[in-house]
């Protein structure tokens, strides 16, 4: 007992002041430290979690406004259909619908009808530079963004027209 009592009293003050403030000091800072990493994970979980609801709700817009435009026509084509105001096994009839159709809706960037037999027509946009490539190794020319081209399809044979303000095929590409 007397030995421990001689080695407390050896100990110097300024120790016995300063260890236990730097002790609490390096506690603290090292709780807050926690507390702050545990707070900083939670709150950028949220912002991730607020960023893909976010990013979803927005493809989901984007997709719901593309797919309406081409429901809406496919509806009024089937409606046109059963009113009888034009006939599919009438080209003539069946291309001025299709027409009226891609004119009126410019974000349509094609629309057509194809039989059971194989056979095809449609109106299409030249509306990227990747079609445009194509339409110009396939036809040798390049026609301009925007323009809108008619196709026939049959089996074996793929054709490309160009149309007037009318809609009707004018020079074969």
């Amino acid at each position: 007992m007397a030995q421990r009592r001689r080695l407390l009293t050896n100990i110097p003050l300024r120790y016995v002041l300063v260890v236990p403030f730097v002790v609490q000091s390096v506690g603290i800072v090292a709780l807050v430290g926690y507390f702050s990493a545990r707070s900083g994970q939670r709150d950028v979980a949220n912002l991730t979690q607020q960023l893909l609801y976010q990013t979803s709700k927005r493809v989901e817009d984007h997709l719901q406004d593309y797919f309406q435009t081409s429901q809406q026509a496919i509806s009024a084509n089937h409606l046109a259909l059963n009113q009888g105001r034009f006939s599919i096994d009438q080209p003539e009839q069946l291309r001025s619908q299709l027409w009226q159709q891609i004119t009126l809706n410019p974000s349509i960037p094609s629309t057509g009808f194809w039989s059971e037999e194989g056979t095809a027509i449609l109106y299409l946009q030249v509306d990227s530079l990747t079609m445009q490539k194509f339409i110009q190794q396939v036809s040798g020319e390049r026609l301009p963004l925007g323009t809108v081209f008619l196709q026939e399809i049959r089996p074996n044979q793929r054709r490309f027209y160009r149309v007037n303000s009318q809609g009707q095929p004018q020079q074969l590409i």
